[in-house]
């Protein structure tokens, strides 16, 4: 797609190409469905060239190179789609401007364990969101940072600062679950970095005195709230990483007179 814009594309097939199936250069605001890309060589889809802002939604790729390849393009969603089988990078983002792109329930299978089902290879790669994806194995961030967020039913986590490093497992290294967000800053020293996060569906629990909790214990002031901590959906900052989850305080909150029969 050349150099295409503001159109619509329904139930396309782009498969046994010798480079690549799916092809956007310098195309913006597009909407593409239902998509079926096998056994391309090289690229199943591939976004280039300040390509904008295009929604390619349910789609599916079988046995290719890279599933999806974005070099210079921005702004784009991914959404409802199935990378199966890839023997290259199931996802990958190169060189600037590639901000702001956004993948949404896109699964991740059956892919080559030499290469990554998730990579950012240019520092300052910023924006890119993961919401609600099921799993994403082998990942690596660009050692010059990159700012990423990731969301689910559960709630959101924003990194203020870019993340870097690599691993085989990002849905276990970023886990946000009900009324609790860990990092795995252990494992990935890279994810260390300060982070905003929203956990929904917090409301009333029954909290005497509720508290921003690290680890089991009131997280003090290294967390600062942004909202009052019964409201539904909880919104604070942290500035490093472990676990975090909204609590009982463990403080002193009211005195009264004990009696001792003796």
């Amino acid at each position: 797609i050349d150099k295409f814009h503001q159109l619509n594309f329904n139930n396309i097939t782009a498969n046994n190409n010798s480079d690549t199936g799916i092809y956007f250069t310098g195309s913006s605001d597009n909407t593409l469905n239902n998509i079926i890309a096998n056994n391309n060589n090289n690229y199943s889809i591939f976004l280039e060239a300040f390509a904008a802002n295009n929604l390619i939604n349910s789609f599916s790729t079988n046995y290719g190179g890279k599933g999806v390849f974005i070099d210079s393009a921005y702004l784009n969603s991914f959404t409802n789609g199935i990378i199966n089988s890839s023997s290259g990078n199931a996802v990958e983002i190169s060189t600037n401007p590639a901000n702001d792109n956004v993948f949404t329930n896109v699964t991740l299978i059956n892919t080559n364990k030499s290469f990554y089902d998730f990579k950012i290879s240019t520092a300052g790669i910023d924006g890119t969101y993961l919401n609600n994806m099921p799993y994403i194995g082998n990942y690596s961030f660009d050692s010059g940072g990159n700012i990423v967020y990731f969301n689910n039913s559960n709630g959101e986590l924003k990194f203020l600062q870019g993340i870097n490093g690599s691993g085989n497992n990002l849905t276990n290294d970023v886990r946000i679950l009900n009324n609790s967000v860990s990092v795995n800053s252990f494992g990935n020293p890279g994810l260390n970095r300060s982070a905003d996060i929203t956990l929904y569906g917090i409301g009333n629990r029954g909290f005497t005195n509720p508290a921003i909790l690290r680890d089991g214990k009131p997280c003090g002031n290294l967390c600062t709230s942004f909202t009052a901590l019964n409201a539904p959906n909880v919104i604070f900052n942290v500035s490093s990483w472990t676990n975090y989850s909204i609590g009982e305080s463990e403080l002193l909150v009211g005195c009264g007179i004990l009696n001792k029969n003796i």
